[in-house]
């Protein structure tokens, strides 16, 4: 009888810990996905800058004094961060 109960006590235990082990590796898995999407849309944005910062040079290369004046917005912009 006491080794019925033993072995059951120790299935419990086992069965708790597998349960324990699933859920930490689910929140794991959703931690990840969350900030590995976080990160791509970063990555995108920056690259959307980039493109936009580049078609304004290219459509105002003449125009030196809105250059001058996007300088300082995006300076300040910058020092606000």
């Amino acid at each position: 009888m006491s080794k019925t109960k033993e072995n059951s006590e120790k299935n419990q235990v086992g069965s708790i810990t597998l349960f324990v082990l699933t859920i930490v590796l689910l929140v794991l898995l959703v931690v990840s996905i969350l900030f590995f999407s976080t990160q791509n849309s970063i990555v995108n944005q920056k690259n959307n800058m980039k493109e936009i910062e580049k078609q304004y040079y290219e459509e105002n290369e003449d125009n030196d004094e809105l250059e001058q004046k996007y300088q300082e917005q995006y300076e300040e912009s910058i020092n606000i961060e």
